[in-house]
């Protein structure tokens, strides 16, 4: 009697099971790690996720979808996915962990994953399927960027900020449940209401913009009515005639001084295209806007209309990430001749400078140092590492719900502004400073002399070894009558507490330390005319011993 038959669809979920878990990333910098669970309640498994080999204290969950074929459309760029109602309502309404949709194709051996949690496309379509009347199979239908959301051992890192985001959508829920003491349903409803409470416009795709940084690719914002920003960037079905038009009427006085310089900063405004200008209704007699089929104007704006024209710098702090330390600078970032534009402000012994134009895979960027800026030879040392040899630079923001957000990353071809002789003389310093606990004053000398260099190498063998043996000169004046043993190839002994040696021609005291010169006078001078006795003395082998006297 022949055996019983495995189930089609089984054969096909057992296969996308296995297809999901070869193609997770195991490495030390990123590891995910799948652990399957029962079927029974619309989750497959939960993942944990380690970095560096540290656990995150996140486990996301995963619900996997097989095909045997999947259905491709847009030149195979997108996956179109139906999602049973069941699978579909779980997922966006009732799940409470962050967690992913999973498509497999089990001929083409790819895995996808979709943004369910958060995406609007798939909400809407649950909502239009429950008000609906009954279908026969109910579903909703989802579609998944084939290139951007293919999951593989190199390009995890969408899915990774996806659950982050899933994370928040999902602490916000419960955070609106408990402010409007309603039940949870009732709740998610009046978000998905608040969220959608923007201007939709033909052409263009639209996001809420994080802080005070514009998204990149913004050709255009608008500022509603609770005072949040919206910036506009043209999509697939964008067309010439959805580009703005502005018809704008003003009105300036030529009595004033104000007036005057307000409308200089209009003309090369508009003009020109430098500087912007912000006009409330003052100066505003009469304004339209039309974006498609939408006009805006400012007939019921009760007279306090504004607009603003031309780049808006905004002053930000974010953090130079050059793949191994950190930075935290503060620049001004606007958009002009449309490219993206990110300027160090003054003051910082850092500077950069960056433009990337839309649509453009290359950037323009400077990077320098400003060594009158620093504070002390470790700082200064820091600076050098930053930027010595490096070839990557990612500039990141923190968002107002404190996650931080890439704004710019990629390779940069900067020569070496580090030579190696200027840095080996930056880490001696550095190692001075740091051994002894006292700072190196800076800035240094414009110009650094033969004498100050040696000197400086000297004693960072002293300081960084202990003790050294070499050829010394020393003069001195002795307060008392001199002992017989200051004679020629007599051995002498002298120690100083604290020890005082010059860097750069000025004193430089280490508390703590005591220095010992001990050795063999081989050649002995004894200046005559002076009151008290003075030596000058050669010792060819001298021992240089410094201590730590105190902890």
């Amino acid at each position: 009697m022949p055996g019983k038959k495995r189930n089609k669809q089984h054969r096909i979920g057992d296969e996308a099971l296995d297809l999901f878990r070869s193609i997770l990333p195991k490495t030390k910098a990123f590891d995910i790690v799948f652990t399957e669970e029962s079927r029974d309640y619309g989750i497959d498994g939960h993942i944990q996720i380690f970095i560096n080999d540290e656990h995150t204290g996140n486990v996301p969950r995963v619900q996997i979808k097989g095909n045997e074929t999947g259905e491709y459309i847009d030149k195979g760029k997108t996956l179109r996915f139906s999602l049973d109602l069941d699978s579909a309502f779980f997922l966006i309404e009732q799940a409470q962990d962050p967690t992913a949709l999973i498509v497999v194709d089990n001929d083409k051996k790819a895995v996808y994953w979709h943004a369910i949690q958060t995406s609007l496309e798939a909400r809407d379509a649950l909502e239009r399927r429950l008000v609906e009347s009954k279908a026969k199979n109910p579903s909703i239908t989802v579609h998944i960027d084939t290139q951007k959301n293919r999951l593989t051992p190199d390009n995890y890192q969408g899915l990774y900020a996806y659950f982050q985001e899933a994370r928040l959508k999902l602490a916000k829920k419960i955070m609106l449940r408990t402010k409007t003491d309603k039940t949870l349903s009732e709740g998610v409803k009046h978000l998905n209401e608040v969220e959608r409470q923007i201007y939709e416009l033909e052409g263009f795709d639209r996001v809420f913009r994080k802080g005070n940084i514009p998204t990149p690719g913004t050709v255009f914002s608008i500022e509603t009515s609770d005072g949040k920003n919206i910036d506009y960037f043209p999509n697939k079905s964008f067309r010439p005639d959805l580009v703005p038009k502005v018809n704008l009427r003003t009105k300036f006085s030529t009595k004033t001084k104000e007036g005057v310089e307000k409308y200089k900063a209009f003309r090369r405004a508009v003009q020109e295209g430098k500087g912007s200008v912000e006009l409330d209704s003052e100066y505003i007699d009469s304004y339209e806007m039309t974006i498609g089929s939408q006009v805006f104007d400012n007939s019921k704006s009760g007279g306090k209309t504004s607009i603003s024209i031309g780049p808006s710098k905004n002053k930000q702090v974010v953090y130079l990430s050059n793949g191994v330390d950190e930075l935290e600078h503060q620049v001004e970032i606007w958009g002009e001749d449309g490219a993206f534009v990110i300027q160090s402000l003054e003051g910082q012994p850092l500077h950069i400078g960056l433009k990337l134009k839309m649509g453009e895979m290359s950037a323009k960027f400077n990077f320098g140092i400003n060594p009158d800026l620093m504070t002390n030879a470790s700082h200064h040392l820091r600076m050098l590492d930053f930027i010595r040899n490096r070839k990557e630079l990612i500039i990141s923001f923190t968002d107002p719900d404190g996650f931080k957000r890439k704004l710019f990353g990629g390779e940069i071809n900067v020569p070496s502004l580090v030579t190696e002789d200027q840095y080996r003389f930056a880490k001696a310093l550095a190692e001075i400073e740091q051994t002894s606990g006292v700072p190196i004053p800076f800035p240094l000398p414009d110009k650094l002399t033969r004498e100050d260099i040696t000197n400086i190498f000297w004693i960072h063998r002293i300081m960084t070894q202990g003790k050294i043996v070499q050829k010394i000169t020393l003069s001195f004046t002795l307060q008392n009558k001199p002992p017989e043993h200051v004679e020629k190839d007599k051995y002498m002994s002298m120690t100083q507490t604290p020890p005082e040696v010059y860097l750069f021609g000025r004193p430089y005291v280490m508390p703590g330390f005591t220095q010992t010169i001990s050795g063999k006078i081989t050649k002995l001078e004894t200046p005559a005319g002076k009151d008290k006795p003075s030596y000058k003395l050669e010792m060819e082998e001298a021992e240089i011993a410094i201590k730590r006297t105190t902890t």
